[in-house]
């Protein structure tokens, strides 16, 4: 817009606003104000910015919100409010972590999952229940050991998608790994993880080993202790392993412990209720035994209680990525 097309008076007011906000902190009323008075001059450049730099200081601010929803289109405000979201913390936000595979499809794949990795379990019980059936036990045994074999496969790839899409902060149940590339998909993420679980209780497998091969009682509080730091060490190393994708991020304890350190007490509050939400899992182990139902409900509740850790994991780093400075 040329100049001889703006107000003098409105300029003469957009100009004073400005000056006045010279050398000062400015206030989201005061870029209200300034958004307000570029518009009446006709500057609508200077008015957008100073709008937008308002909603940065005060995204869920009701004025800002109001004024951006005039200014912006609908799919541009949209994308704004998505991008502006702020996070709630982990830890107040339990009921949703604990709902999260309750979704329709989220029950639906770790239902099958659970029957899958109990079938041998079911196969055993139908053989013993049905004599008949015991010419086809190495058909039966062979299939649930196959399948069995599948999910542990996969499980890894798939909890690790679930972390992945929680700090992405994406909604919904992620899709099983695809079976195209094995080695990314499905040895990858089982090897990792598996790297990550026996470096985090290294100490405590050093401990319980020594005392078997010298045929000892192991030592108590040596054994809470290494007990503790593998549960202290392994959420960050997991997450850490997740989000740069690579193994040797995770295994530098120089690293690991400076994230801690970064989180403060929040990690303390993730290592709580990380491993405070698996705790179910432990008297599910009591029904394994039951015919045809014990098998699947134990495997059930194993899968969603682990589907509530690495979620909640992905939660914290979602709310603490600006601490962590990974990337």
């Amino acid at each position: 817009m040329s100049q001889d097309n703006l107000s003098p008076v409105k300029m003469d007011e957009f100009n004073r606003i400005q000056d006045s906000l010279k050398d000062k902190k400015p206030r989201v009323q005061d870029l209200l104000e300034l958004s307000r008075a570029a518009r009446e001059a006709g500057l609508p450049r200077e008015a957008r910015h100073n709008l937008l730099a308002a909603g940065e200081l005060e995204p869920e601010n009701p004025l800002v919100l109001a004024a951006l929803s005039m200014e912006l289109g609908t799919d541009e405000y949209r994308e704004w409010q998505e991008a502006h979201k702020m996070d709630i913390p982990f830890w107040k936000d339990m009921k949703s972590i604990l709902l999260y595979p309750a979704q329709k499809e989220g029950l639906m794949m770790l239902g099958l999952a659970s029957l899958f990795f109990a079938s041998g379990k079911i196969f055993e019980f139908l053989m013993s229940a049905v004599p008949l059936l015991l010419m086809f036990s190495i058909v039966f045994f062979a299939a649930g050991g196959i399948l069995g074999l599948v999910i542990i496969l996969v499980l890894p790839g798939f909890y690790t998608s679930i972390t992945w899409r929680a700090a992405l902060g994406k909604t919904g149940f992620p899709d099983w790994p695809g079976f195209s590339d094995v080695f990314t998909n499905l040895l990858g993420p089982a090897l990792k993880t598996m790297t990550v679980a026996a470096w985090s209780f290294m100490p405590l497998i050093l401990v319980l080993t020594y005392t078997a091969q010298k045929k000892i009682s192991p030592s108590v509080p040596l054994t809470v202790f290494t007990l503790l730091l593998g549960l202290l060490y392994f959420p960050m190393s997991f997450l850490m392993m997740v989000m740069s994708q690579k193994l040797w991020p995770s295994l530098l304890p120089s690293q690991v412990l400076d994230s801690m350190a970064k989180s403060g007490r929040d990690y303390l509050k993730l290592c709580l209720l990380f491993w405070a939400l698996l705790l179910p899992s432990l008297p599910a182990l009591l029904l394994w035994e039951i015919p045809l139902i014990g098998p699947v409900v134990t495997v059930f509740t194993g899968l969603y209680c682990w589907a509530c850790s690495l979620h909640l994991l992905g939660r914290f780093y979602r709310y603490e990525k600006d601490k962590l400075k990974w990337f």
